[in-house]
C-alpha cells in the first residue's frame, strides 16, 4: 500500500507528489523525509548538522530515514499544549 502525500501543503524544490510505502522499513530520502514533516530540506540539513531532528542512515555520500525511525520521532513529538511543547527535547 502506498500513501499519497500531496494533501501536504508545503512544496520545495517541486516536491509535491511524494509517495512513501507503508512498510515500516522502507527507506525515505531526505526529500521524502522533508514533504511528510511539511518543512524545507534545508532545515531538515541543519537538523542533521546539529545533531537534532530524526536519526538517519548515512550509506556512502546518501542521506536515509527509516520510516519506523520517523513515526516514532514524529509520536515523541506530538503534544497537546504550548506548554507541554516546551518540555519536549527538540534532540531526537
Amino acid at each position: 500500500m502506498v500513501m499519497s502525500l500531496n494533501h501536504l501543503p508545503f512544496s520545495h524544490s517541486g516536491v509535491t507528489q511524494v509517495t512513501l510505502s507503508q512498510d515500516p522499513d522502507a527507506l525515505m530520502n531526505e526529500h521524502e523525509y522533508a514533504a511528510l514533516r511539511g518543512c524545507s530540506v534545508g532545515q531538515i540539513r541543519a537538523e542533521r548538522l546539529r545533531g537534532g531532528g530524526c536519526q538517519f542512515l548515512k550509506i556512502g555520500r546518501s542521506v536515509r530515514y527509516k520510516r519506523r525511525t520517523v513515526i516514532e520521532w514524529l509520536d515523541r513529538h506530538t503534544v497537546s499544549s504550548t506548554t507541554e511543547a516546551d518540555t519536549v527535547s527538540p534532540a531526537k
